[in-house]
């Protein structure tokens, strides 16, 4: 995004904190959301968790553009709020007990494993970090060093979450 495009965007959150202005939210919305969405990209594969991320965010650069010191760089800060939603939406789905939600992940096949397993069944037992890993890596066909840098984690910790994923795999295959 060049300088002027950025100065823009501060310029628009700068009317829409002073006047809820329809046309500039708009403006606003065409400018950044493209922008947004490649920043979450960096952090998630889920394209439908990512534009529901990304409308949270401008619903929040609405609600706060009138709070925020207006001298302050825009584009920053709504990249922050996006990254900060994310991570709000993370720790929520960690936190979930049921897995009552379809997601991409209960559609990846387990490729080490040569016979059919409940991917339901075993899914449920990992966590949300765990199933984006599971499906960044096996699905998407990360190396272990990308799928670090998308989860913002450790080589060391992705290769730790990998056996415990394989370790749960395994539970269910005896099981069935």
């Amino acid at each position: 995004m060049t300088k002027e495009n950025k100065k823009l965007v501060n310029e628009l959150v700068n009317i829409i904190g002073d006047t809820n202005d329809k046309l500039a939210m708009e403006k606003l919305l065409d400018l950044m959301e493209e922008v947004v969405i490649k920043f979450l990209t960096r952090y998630c594969c889920d394209i439908e968790l990512i534009k529901e991320i990304t409308m949270n965010t401008f619903e929040a650069v609405i609600q706060q553009a009138g709070q925020r010191d207006s001298d302050k760089n825009s584009y920053s800060w709504i990249l922050s709020i996006a990254k900060n939603m994310y991570y709000n939406e993370r720790r929520r789905l960690n936190k979930l007990v049921s897995t009552d939600e379809i997601t991409p992940l209960e559609y990846a096949y387990y490729h080490s494993v040569d016979f059919y397993l409940d991917f339901e069944t075993a899914l449920a037992k990992l966590t949300y970090d765990e199933r984006q890993i599971f499906y960044l890596r096996y699905e998407c066909n990360y190396k272990i060093y990308q799928v670090a840098k998308i989860m913002v984690m450790s080589v060391a910790t992705i290769k730790r979450r990998i056996q415990i994923i394989k370790q749960i795999m395994k539970e269910v295959v005896i099981d069935e």
